[in-house]
């Protein structure tokens, strides 16, 4: 049975990061980011039997921010810069038995603070 996912397949992963810090100017905020991405599998030629390549198709996240008051203060937006042409994102087997996994996420990204 093999333990990395089919090349070709596509992996939806939702996201959440309560309580992030986000440094704004001179001002610190804490915001929910929600949201996910989503993965292709391709093939690693440096390393195809024990580890796939996974490019970026998908991914946003996004944060309403609030005054002291608890009033909207805006909106933080995280997202996905272009096609991920070069993929270096990399899931990685490290151990057979018991499976254990390594992923590394390299992503090109742009915010959008709107207040």
């Amino acid at each position: 049975m093999p333990l990395l996912p089919p090349i070709g397949a596509e992996i939806p992963c939702s996201m959440l990061a309560v309580n992030s810090p986000l440094k704004i100017r001179n001002s610190l905020v804490t915001v929910d980011f929600r949201g996910g991405i989503k993965h292709r599998v391709d093939v690693n030629p440096n390393d195809p039997m024990n580890s796939v390549r996974l490019r970026t198709v998908g991914f946003k996240m996004s944060a309403a921010m609030t005054d002291e008051n608890g009033n909207g203060g805006g909106s933080v937006t995280i997202e996905q810069n272009d096609v991920d042409a070069d993929p270096k994102s990399l899931l990685k087997v490290t151990q057979t038995f018991p499976p254990k996994f390594e992923i590394i996420t390299v992503l090109d990204f742009t915010m959008t603070i709107e207040q």
